[in-house]
């Protein structure tokens, strides 16, 4: 074979890939545009917005925040850590409050101070894990972490 008709069968080769990507991308292009549409024909039939929710939801926002809140599963134990990172989730906009926060334990309670003084939501749970909810169980807060965190 010369090398004209070798260079002709890569570029029909790359023209086939190429022209079957944009097939592919088009095609789900496609896909999302009909069941977008679908989603706005079904919702406007049913009387329901797709972008607001419905009043029977009732949603509220947590106590003290303007609106919704996205919250980044674990947080460091260290306060340093904590405010380099909140600074950092505020800049690139990854979620504003931890879930699981630290622990609730008195050792903790600098971290939680700084959350309310910057109205950072937490969800602080004791140790022992789920034992928060056996009765009596170990978890309960008392001793020296109890009035940090009723």
């Amino acid at each position: 074979m010369s090398d004209e008709v070798e260079r002709e069968e890569e570029d029909f080769a790359v023209d086939i890939l190429v022209r079957s990507r944009y097939v592919r991308v088009a095609a789900r292009v496609a896909g999302l545009l009909v069941g977008l549409l679908l989603n706005g024909a079904v919702a406007q039939a049913q009387g329901v917005s797709v972008i607001e929710p419905p009043d029977v939801w009732r949603l509220k926002h947590l106590t003290g925040q303007p609106g919704a809140v996205f919250t980044l599963y674990g947080c460091p134990g260290n306060l340093e850590e904590v405010k380099h990172l909140v600074v950092h989730m505020k800049e690139i906009g990854l979620g504003n409050g931890f879930d699981p926060g630290p622990a609730t334990v008195a050792a903790n309670a600098d971290l939680y101070r700084y959350f309310a003084q910057i109205n950072w939501p937490v969800v602080g749970y004791p140790p022992y894990s789920g034992e928060f909810q056996v009765k009596h169980g170990r978890s309960q807060l008392r001793g020296e972490g109890s009035p940090h965190y009723r």
